[in-house]
């Protein structure tokens, strides 16, 4: 990857490196940056779902208490979580709470939405 920064073309690195063609060491300097790039998206996403868990906190006990404005900012938070890479995919927490959609409050103008508590 270091010949590739410092400007030498994909031909010169293969005959330097030893590669049969030029794709193989495209080949190898995508699979470099693959790697490269692994650690930093965990850790984006880590931080990420941190801030979202300080989010929830803010405005959960209002939401609780059947704040409107709450409860939507809940559902929000909750919505953008599931999108991340990957986090719709992990097992929620033992006793944790699922945010739904009242699809009946929606169909009158209101944003509400239902907590249930997994058991």
């Amino acid at each position: 990857m270091a010949l590739r920064k410092a400007g030498i073309s994909l031909e010169d690195i293969a005959a330097e490196v030893g590669y049969a063609s030029q794709s193989g060491a495209a080949e190898a300097i995508k699979a470099a940056l693959a790697k490269t790039l692994e650690a930093p998206a965990a850790e984006l996403r880590q931080l990420t779902v941190a801030r979202l868990d300080d989010l929830l906190a803010s405005v959960w006990e209002d939401a609780l208490a059947g704040d409107r404005e709450a409860v939507a900012t809940a559902i929000r938070i909750e919505e953008k979580r599931v999108r991340l890479p990957g986090i719709d995919k992990l097992a929620p927490p033992e006793g944790a709470a699922k945010v739904e959609k009242n699809e009946d409050a929606e169909e009158e103008g209101n944003e509400v939405g239902v907590v249930r508590f997994r058991t």
